[in-house]
């Protein structure tokens, strides 16, 4: 908890076209500039991130004792209305 995720987002024009995922999906299909394009990507960015004088941002750490006032109604803006129920 508390380390930061990356997705490289794929084109969109491409996706559904040429590499919409299938059972056909196999290493022979694997396109060649594709993969080269994004281990450029990911090493730059590894490089960089390696490289910062500060540490990756963060979303905060979850905090189960606030999670009540958070799904509490705003006072004055929803007349009788009731807290979300927890879904979990």
């Amino acid at each position: 908890m508390g380390i930061p995720g990356f997705q490289f987002i794929q084109d969109p024009p491409d996706y559904d076209a040429r590499t919409h995922h299938s059972n056909q999906d196999v290493v022979e299909r694997l396109q060649p500039a594709d993969l080269k394009q994004i281990a450029t990507v990911e090493a730059i960015f590894l490089n960089n991130a390696a490289q910062r004088d500060q540490m990756m941002p963060r979303k905060p750490l979850p905090q189960p004792d606030q999670e009540e006032k958070r799904r509490a109604p705003i006072e004055g803006i929803f007349p009788g209305a009731v807290p979300v129920a927890d879904t979990k």
